[in-house]
């Protein structure tokens, strides 16, 4: 097992689909990520326009958790959503 004091920080992707709605991504980057109402809407205006958009840089335990906070909250949505 990786000691995470050591381990490379986890920069999470949010990718683009034309599936998921706006306003699921926004909750979930509110409620999982803390961001604000205007970061959530910015990195949701960038997902269409690059393809995809980083969502912070986090060390290896806490990536870990966010990401699979949010891959439980898209699976429970039903949506297409992809982060990784």
């Amino acid at each position: 097992m990786q000691d995470d004091t050591v381990a490379e920080p986890i920069r999470l992707i949010f990718h683009n689909d034309d599936n998921t709605p706006v306003e699921f991504v926004i909750s979930l980057l509110r409620g999982v990520f803390g961001k604000s109402e205007r970061g959530a809407r910015l990195v949701t205006t960038e997902i269409p326009e690059q393809g995809q958009c980083g969502c912070g840089l986090y060390p290896a335990s806490v990536g870990k958790a966010l990401f699979e906070e949010a891959e439980l909250r898209i699976r429970k949505a039903g949506h297409p959503l992809r982060v990784t």
